[in-house]
């Protein structure tokens, strides 16, 4: 059996198997815990905030307070904002949901924000199930059909990149009188899928020729043939690098 070092004492793969589950559930646990008392110290502070109550505790506002404490200034304002817009829920509530849902939840209407059903998916749902379940309820507000889901698409990229991408979906917006990125996107990219490549019809060909070549008697329909299979492959050639010179 195997073993590595901890400390510099040996310990068995089935040992160490075990603490790094050990290890994973820590982590967790303590996560979890950190972004609950995010979610208290943002609840709190914007209660205090709301009430001008820095001067009650010796402080000249927020700002003071929270380097006083110690508290990060981005962790801070995130929290407190979010906690900010939730004014009319109950502690107790506010803090079921995870804090990802909550900022999420935040950035939207009244009438979605303080909806109990939306609330509790929060509390219950995954970062990524409830942000497509906010997505798709958007669109069904909307007037999109019932039946349809609808997700977030996000993807890390360079600035030049997306410049290139919209620029492209824009253009193929305008050529083909689109008015939606996203089925624009999908055209683009079903025709690119569907379109004949070099390579596959080379392929094609081996097949095509053959069978040619066997079931063509005369000289003269199996010329033609082939002047036509030239033909086919020219076409398909100007598709794949670029438009050509049209001659007569």
């Amino acid at each position: 059996m195997s073993e590595v070092m901890e400390n510099s004492v040996q310990i068995p793969d089935a040992e160490l198997k075990e603490k790094i589950v050990a290890s994973d559930r820590s982590i967790r646990r303590a996560w979890t815990s950190v972004t609950k008392m995010s979610m208290v110290i943002g609840w709190e502070g914007a209660f205090i905030e709301r009430n001008n109550g820095w001067e009650t505790l010796g402080f000249k506002h927020q700002h003071e307070y929270r380097i006083a404490v110690g508290i990060g200034r981005s962790n801070w304002y995130r929290v407190l904002g979010i906690a900010d817009r939730f004014q009319k829920l109950d502690k107790e509530i506010f803090l079921s949901m995870l804090m990802e849902n909550a900022d999420r939840l935040s950035r939207q209407p009244e009438e979605v924000r303080y909806d109990p059903k939306i609330i509790e998916a929060a509390a219950t749902m995954s970062m990524r199930e409830f942000a497509d379940t906010l997505v798709t309820q958007e669109e069904h507000r909307n007037g999109k059909p019932i039946d349809e889901e609808w997700v977030d698409v996000v993807w890390r990229m360079k600035a030049e990149q997306r410049a290139v991408i919209e620029k492209g979906i824009q253009e193929w917006r305008q050529e083909h009188g689109i008015d939606n990125d996203a089925y624009a996107l999908e055209l683009m990219i079903s025709e690119f899928r569907e379109r004949p490549t070099l390579v596959g019809f080379i392929l094609e060909s081996i097949h095509k020729l053959t069978a040619t070549a066997r079931d063509t008697k005369e000289y003269d329909e199996l010329r033609e043939r082939l002047v036509d299979h030239i033909k086919e492959m020219g076409e398909i050639l100007t598709t794949c690098v670029g438009e050509g010179d049209d001659e007569s």
